[in-house]
This record gives structure tokens, sequence and C-alpha cells, in this order.
């Protein structure tokens, strides 16, 4: 009977030690590997009654950025978004864009605004275009998907974007972006 009391007084104490020991240590894995992996569509209408502002997601996403921001976009017009990268170079982010030649003339585009305010631009200045759209912050948050940085991306385009921060996914993309930036160096000029 002796032993008997002991097995279920060490069951009763036992079990909740253990089941709330794994739980505690499960609540800090998550913690610390707590990943992005986000999608949103576009256009941001109100009147499409979205449960997320795309646009939002967007916006708080490239605000996270404290070190670097990689874009690779074939159309930039967006003053909204151009006005948060011109913001994040003000803070000492370092901002990179490549983007095909066709949007250095672009009447609205960026391009000029971008370099005036000291953010490097390089030029896609093939016979092909350079239709990449995505961008990496920090090395470690990818936004990929089929919307240009436009007006018309965002608020008329049938458009998506995935948001991550699976580094499957975020490391070819930013090997990718630096086999561009470099290829696309004007010193270089080894167009394909």
């Amino acid at each position: 009977t002796r032993s008997l009391f002991f097995i279920l007084f060490a069951g009763l104490i036992g079990i909740p030690l253990v089941l709330f020991t794994l739980k505690k240590s499960r609540r800090k894995r998550s913690s610390i590997t707590s990943s992005i992996n986000q999608v949103v569509f576009f256009p941001n209408r109100p009147t499409l009654k979205r449960t997320v502002d795309s646009v939002n997601v967007l916006v708080q996403i490239l605000r996270k950025a404290d070190q670097k921001i990689d874009l690779c976009v074939y159309c930039l017009s967006s003053q909204k978004l151009i006005d948060i990268l011109i913001d994040a170079h003000q803070r000492q982010v370092v901002i990179r864009v490549i983007t095909d030649c066709e949007q250095e003339a672009v009447a609205g585009g960026q391009v000029t605004r971008l370099r005036q305010s000291g953010i490097q631009v390089r030029i896609d200045n093939s016979s092909f275009l350079m239709h990449h759209k995505f961008c990496i912050i920090d090395g470690k948050y990818l936004i990929n998907g089929s919307l240009n940085w436009t007006s018309q991306g965002i608020y008329g385009n049938q458009e998506n974007v995935i948001i991550t921060d699976n580094i499957c996914f975020v490391e070819p993309f930013l090997k990718h972006f630096n086999e561009l930036w470099n290829m696309y160096d004007p010193q270089n000029l080894t167009y394909p």
C-alpha cells in the first residue's frame, strides 16, 4: 500500500510537472522561431471589404528594416512605397534598387527621385525585361509576388504578394539579387 500511495502521489505531481515543463519549452521555442508566412491580395479597395489592408501589411514589413532593403522590381511609381524607401534611407538603412531601363523615362516613374535622395539604383539595360517583383529586408524577410510597386498595381490590378521569413526562400532570392546587382553594375557592362 505504501508503494501504491507513492506511485499515485508521484503520478499526481509528476504528470502535471512534465506537462507544464513541455508546455513551457514549447512556448519558448515558438517565440524564438516565430515565423512570418503571409499572403496578401490586391487591389486594395474599401469596396472589396478585405479583412487585411494589403498596403498596410507592406508598409509595416518595410518599416521593420533596420539594416538593408534590396528591391528588384520591374515598375516603380507608388509615391507611398517610395516615401517609405526614402524614409528608411534617411534612417541609415541601405537601400539598393534594381529596375528595368524602361523605368528611367516613364512619366511618374521614381528612379530619378530615388537617386536624388541618395539611393543606389541599377538598371537592366538589356533588350529583355527585368521583370522580377521581389524585395528582401535585412536579409531575413522576403516579399515576392506579381505586384509592381505602382498605384495601378495596388489599387487596380488583381495582384498577390507572399511575405515570408523562411530562410529556404529568402537565401536564394538574396543570392540572386546580389548576382543581378553585380551584373548591372555600370562598370561591368556585362548585360545579356
